[in-house]
């Protein structure tokens, strides 16, 4: 597995991953300044508006947070501070940590992620679908 910043880099647009390796500053790139690059707002208010937690409120869909516990571009602790922001608001959530998976599952398989999360999908929108009246 390469390094932190290499995973990063793979897992971002191709074009934007030249564009910064162009500027000569991609090893030094963070996420969220690849993400915020350009922003109209002030860089805290910016941040803020971009992150999940501050848009928890009660009548949130439910949510299925899934987070490798070696990511090394996002801190496990920020998926259990959005769980318990949710949990505190009374929302649905369910947290999973994936042992051993760094970022976008790096070192782990993905498919039982993605069976996970088909499942979640199905089960919430099975519940949420109107049932069908009918005629006869």
């Amino acid at each position: 597995m390469g390094s932190p910043m290499s995973s990063f880099l793979e897992s971002m647009p191709p074009e934007w991953a030249d564009d910064l390796r162009e500027k000569g500053d991609a090893e030094a790139a963070e996420p969220i300044d690849v993400l915020l690059a350009g922003s109209p707002f002030p860089r805290q208010e910016a941040r803020r508006l971009v992150s999940p937690v501050h848009h928890v409120r009660a009548d949130a869909p439910p949510c299925l947070l899934v987070h490798g516990d070696s990511d090394a571009l996002v801190p496990f602790s920020q998926s259990e501070q959005l769980r318990d922001a949710l949990r505190a608001v009374g929302a649905q959530v369910e947290l999973v940590t994936v042992p051993g998976a760094d970022h976008v599952f790096l070192g782990a398989d993905p498919m039982p992620q993605i069976r996970r999360g088909a499942a979640f999908l199905s089960e919430v929108l099975k519940t949420a679908a109107p049932q069908e009246e009918r005629i006869g």
